[in-house]
């Protein structure tokens, strides 16, 4: 199928399409999933405050993945004069200076600066963490730029490599969250000693050498197990909150000995109190089935909008949706109270529900 490589702006105000960075022959190669891990984001430039869009990696036309990383921009200028500027061009299309090409990983923006990208599946769809941390300090016109990637080195002390986890941003101290995920060896559709992790980490990237620390609270689910493919939030500055996602459950066993696992998914609500982060807490189970890689934003600190994703009953060979996707009408939004402990959820055109 043909991949392209065009951008676009959309006018809020007068509901206007608006083809963008069209000039010049320096732009980024034809290509797709490169919003697979959350689709880059917007960053702000240290020096000069201007915010340029910023997309890493991708599928391309030749058939393999590339960990190029472009930005868009300057976002305040007139769109007629938005240009694409790589960063760290060097080293070819899979450059050892930026982080391994991955699918499947959590791209995260923290604070207004810096964007990590974590985890996922390398071109051997083998397991990874590999973390990685850009943060813009300032984008010069010619693209003299000084802005690299800092690779982070897997520690024995934090988290085990993983695909299809949860990753957020906690502003209130800057760190980034890491929730869950699943960890296949073989490739990615294999069921055999599949692990889905329960744990939750902190990296704080604001420090001078990045460091992981592990939460105490182990998430002990509806299957009594860990959770992977979940929508992820921080409410009030304070809960973490995860919504649908999957958990493993036993099936056959295999010629081989192996215990054949499989995912069934989760139609629930669960918080944790990251100030106090001793066990996690099941709020809700939902009245429609629930759905695997959601997407959520956060409304006025309190309510958490919940879209998007799929069902799993159509997924090719990497476990990547090929159909069964969530209508519009399966928006969810859920609502806690101003001290965090009541929870109150409606689907799009219903009438608020509480529990």
């Amino acid at each position: 199928e043909d991949m392209m490589s065009d951008a676009w702006l959309l006018d809020v105000k007068t509901h206007q399409w608006h083809l963008v960075a069209t000039e010049g022959c320096k732009r980024p190669s034809p290509r797709t999933f490169n919003a697979d891990g959350g689709g880059g984001g917007i960053l702000r430039d240290q020096k000069t405050q201007r915010e340029w869009m910023v997309i890493y990696g991708g599928l391309r036309g030749e058939g393999y993945r590339d960990n190029e990383t472009w930005l868009l921009g300057p976002l305040e200028s007139d769109c007629a004069l938005w240009r694409w500027q790589e960063i760290e061009e060097g080293g070819g299309p899979q450059s050892r200076l930026r982080p391994t090409p991955r699918f499947h990983h959590t791209q995260t923006v923290l604070g207004d600066s810096t964007l990590a990208v974590l985890g996922g599946h390398d071109f051997m769809i083998r397991p990874i963490l590999a973390a990685g941390l850009l943060k813009l300090h300032e984008v010069k016109p010619e693209g003299e730029d000084e802005i690299e990637w800092e690779l982070l080195s897997d520690s024995q002390d934090g988290p085990v490599p993983r695909a299809y986890h949860s990753a957020v941003h906690w502003r209130k101290t800057g760190a980034l969250v890491l929730f869950g995920g699943v960890t296949r060896p073989g490739t990615a559709r294999s069921q055999f000693g599949l692990q889905v992790h329960r744990d939750t980490w902190i990296l704080d990237a604001d420090t001078w050498r990045p460091t992981w620390s592990r939460l105490p609270a182990e998430f002990i689910g509806t299957l009594d197990g860990g959770r992977c493919h979940a929508t992820a939030s921080i409410l009030k500055d304070r809960f973490l909150a995860i919504a649908g996602g999957c958990e493993r459950v036993a099936g056959l066993q295999g010629d081989d000995g192996w215990i054949m696992a499989g995912l069934q998914v989760r139609p629930d609500f669960w918080m944790l109190d990251l100030e106090n982060p001793q066990s996690w807490q099941k709020w809700l189970d939902f009245d429609r089935p629930g759905w695997w890689d959601s997407s959520s934003v956060v409304i006025h600190e309190r309510t958490m909008l919940i879209f998007g994703g799929h069902d799993s009953s159509q997924v090719n060979e990497f476990n990547d949706p090929m159909g069964g996707y969530a209508s519009k009408e399966d928006a969810l939004l859920v609502r806690v109270d101003r001290e965090g402990l009541a929870v109150a959820a409606s689907y799009c055109g219903e009438e608020p529900g509480r529990e």
